[in-house]
C-alpha cells in the first residue's frame, strides 16, 4: 500500500477552490485516465466528479517514489484543455 501525502500547495488549492478533501485521493486511486506530463515530469490522473453543481473532469498532478505518493495540485479541466495538452505533446497517455 502506498502512503499518500497532500502537499501544502494542494491543501491551499482545496481550500481556495472549495474542493472536498477526499477528491485528490479518490482521483489518484480510481482515475478514468492517466497521462505523463512531459514538461513537468508529473503523473496526471483525471476523473469526472461533481464540482460546483456540475460533473466535471477534475485532474490531479502527483509524483511517486518508492511507496510514497505526493499529490501536488488539483483543479477542474476542460476537455478542450486535455486535448490541447495531448495535441501539443505535453501530455502522453499512459
Amino acid at each position: 500500500m502506498q502512503n499518500i501525502f497532500y502537499t501544502e500547495h494542494l491543501k491551499t488549492r482545496l481550500k481556495a477552490r472549495n474542493i472536498p478533501n477526499h477528491y485528490p485521493e479518490e482521483i489518484f486511486l480510481h482515475p478514468e485516465t492517466n497521462f505523463i506530463d512531459n514538461i513537468e515530469g508529473h503523473i496526471i490522473a483525471i476523473k469526472k466528479l461533481e464540482y460546483n453543481g456540475k460533473v466535471r473532469d477534475t485532474m490531479v498532478a502527483y509524483d511517486e517514489a518508492n511507496s510514497e505518493v505526493s499529490i501536488i495540485t488539483i483543479h477542474p479541466i476542460s476537455l478542450e484543455d486535455i486535448n490541447k495538452r495531448r495535441r501539443t505533446g505535453r501530455w502522453t497517455k499512459i
